[in-house]
């Protein structure tokens, strides 16, 4: 069964970076926004949705998101994952894991973020994110196709 039955009840101009991905919770939702940041879209009455903060990632690009309760984790194109809450869109911190992100995927307390040559666990227990450890992979991502990782706590499939 295709899709032809949905029914667009809204839209939302992004800038003509977005390239990105998105996660949502509940009435709000996180957008990886490319160049622009991380945007926060409020989706509480859908035929008027709008952004409501767009958050600046300092001169890098937001390539993935993934939501836990109310804090977005958005990983960058410099190697960075900032924990910013939704309601309010205050950044609550960073760290670097080096190497550009390609993908991130929470499950329960733990996001894991792929790069170009390694996986990282975090822990988001604390919400900003603290690095338990890292593994090299050999796999060849692809700048064609998004690559991405699924976390099957306690497995990860690349």
């Amino acid at each position: 069964m295709g899709c032809s039955n949905r029914l667009i009840s809204s839209s939302v101009t992004l800038p003509l970076s977005f390239r990105g991905q998105n996660a949502d919770k509940g009435d709000l939702i996180a957008v990886a926004d490319g160049e622009a940041g991380l945007a926060i879209i409020d989706i509480s009455d859908p035929p008027a949705a709008r952004v409501i903060h767009q958050i600046n990632l300092d001169d890098s690009t937001a390539k993935a998101v993934a939501v836990a309760g109310n804090v977005a984790y958005v990983g960058t194109t410099s190697g960075q994952i900032v924990a910013a809450e939704l309601d309010s869109g205050a950044v609550l911190g960073a760290i670097d894991v080096s190497g550009g992100v390609e993908d991130l995927s929470l499950a329960g307390d733990l996001l894991v973020v792929l790069d170009r040559s390694k996986v990282s666990v975090l822990s988001v227990a604390d919400v900003v994110p603290q690095l338990l450890g890292t593994m090299n992979h050999n796999r060849r991502l692809s700048d064609s196709v998004g690559s991405r990782i699924f976390n099957a706590n306690p497995v990860v499939y690349l």
